[in-house]
């Protein structure tokens, strides 16, 4: 049911972008078919979501309700989440009672509340935590976090992978706030990237020549490390989230 006034060549807005997958720690943008006036539109005060877009626009903002150590605010990880929306006025004059947004986070693999993996010996393991995205990818957040009050630092983070011989390895990563560097460290080899501030896109090849001898077969698994450190001593908290895919022959 709506309510209308003025022109009537319009119709009331609708979400275009329902059951969307973000990391925690994004900015959640919730995207209309038409401009929504900010001014009178109401927000569950129960939900999971704060509204932080200040003007009209067909793409309304939020973050969610936890903070960090650091302050910056995240949504519940590991979740599918929704944002209750009341009195959604567009601009062709149109008011929608209500409509609800749904949406789904990854999970937070990192320790945000402490330091129980910033070392190779307590990385946790990615295989384990299953997928948000299809079988054939993990994908996970994590947050970076040098200016922090006191003496806890977070300036690098271990996840632990196995992989064997001829695994074809895709990595998406995105940094929030900052260039981030990314290793991929195994028993022989190891390669870096710089991750700059976005979206990257990242390959490896698990080469036999290099990771294999005595009595290994190629189907041995071997011990990889990821790694994720801040480019720069100043960086600000700096949140990132990853997409692992193997392409196994």
């Amino acid at each position: 049911m709506f309510l209308a006034c003025g022109s009537q060549d319009g119709s009331e807005a609708k979400i275009k972008n329902n059951g969307a997958l973000i990391s925690p720690f994004d900015t959640l943008e919730v995207e209309f078919d038409s401009k929504i006036m900010v001014k009178g539109l109401e927000v569950d005060a129960d939900g999971p979501a704060v509204l932080v877009s200040t003007g009209n626009s067909s793409e309304l903002k939020f973050v969610g309700k936890n903070k960090t150590k650091a302050d910056l605010p995240y949504f519940d990880q590991n979740k599918e989440l929704e944002i209750k929306l009341s009195n959604i006025k567009n601009d062709d004059d149109y008011t929608k009672d209500e409509d609800v947004f749904t949406f789904r986070t990854m999970r937070i693999l990192d320790d945000i509340e402490g330091q129980s993996n910033n070392s190779k010996e307590s990385a946790p393991d990615i295989d384990s935590i299953g997928t948000t995205i299809d079988p054939d990818k993990v994908s996970f957040a994590g947050i970076l976090e040098h200016h922090i009050v006191g003496d806890r630092y977070n300036l690098n983070d271990f996840y632990r992978l196995e992989l064997i011989g001829k695994d074809s390895v895709n990595i998406q990563f995105k940094a929030l706030h900052a260039d981030t560097k990314v290793e991929l460290i195994g028993t022989k080899d190891s390669i870096s990237w710089t991750a700059k501030k976005g979206d990257n896109k990242f390959e490896y090849y698990v080469s036999t020549d290099v990771h294999y001898d005595g009595d290994m077969k190629v189907s041995d698994p071997i011990q990889f490390y990821l790694k994720i450190s801040d480019v720069a001593a100043d960086n600000p908290p700096n949140p990132y989230s990853i997409t692992i895919g193997v392409e196994r022959k």
